[in-house]
């Protein structure tokens, strides 16, 4: 995606899934209009700086005790690796959608509050929606990536 091609109020956040619950740091771009909303995360701005808890330091570096792709030892794996690298992490849902049903408008008919997950092959947003008391609607070209293992746990 190229910033300046984008229409008129979207905004690229930086961010960093550690400080919303993930066990590795992952840099992550989030693509949004929603006026009210910056990442948080337990830093305050959904950035790292060392102070996430997922760590510890090494001769003045921080280290996260897990890692991806750099170190594949130390990264999710077994069944279900693929959806913990791969899923957004609840916490990070749960604050964004937080933020978009305080903004958007709610049809005042029905009352009803949806969720449309575009790309739900590990269904990220599924808990995130039944704890907002959404509907939670998946759609995927490759349909439901959970294992069957997984998805009875």
């Amino acid at each position: 995606m190229q910033e300046g091609m984008l229409p008129v109020g979207i905004r690229k956040e930086v961010l960093d899934q550690c400080v919303f619950g993930r066990d590795y740091r992952k840099t992550t771009n989030i693509w949004h209009d929603i006026e009210g909303w910056t990442p948080g995360g337990i830093t305050g701005d959904g950035r790292c700086h060392s102070r996430c808890g997922k760590g510890s330091m090494h001769m003045g570096y921080f280290k996260h005790t897990k890692a991806l792709a750099m170190e594949p030892i130390r990264g999710p794996r077994g069944p279900g690796h693929t959806k913990e690298k791969n899923a957004l992490p609840y916490d990070l849902l749960l604050e964004f959608a937080g933020a978009a049903l305080q903004e958007l408008p709610v049809n005042t008919d029905s009352g009803r509050k949806v969720i449309v997950d575009l790309c739900a092959g590990f269904q990220s947003w599924a808990p995130v929606a039944h704890d907002l008391d959404c509907t939670y609607v998946a759609i995927d070209v490759l349909g439901d990536r959970n294992s069957r293992k997984a998805r009875s746990l």
